[in-house]
């Protein structure tokens, strides 16, 4: 979801909506850790695998 470049997310605490999209239940602290850590490890690896796909 960190990288998704369109779309629209709305974040309601406690709160289910199953109108126009998915409903997911997650921690957000998690969520938040694990996508930032996820987003830095891509960003330090991006241009080793766009040097092996080349």
């Amino acid at each position: 979801m960190f990288l998704w470049r369109n779309g629209v997310f709305t974040f309601r605490a406690g709160e289910i909506v199953k109108e126009g999209g998915v409903a997911v239940t997650v921690d957000g602290n998690h969520l938040i850790i694990e996508g930032t850590r996820w987003v830095d490890e891509r960003i330090e690896i991006s241009p080793v695998v766009s040097r092996l796909c080349s």
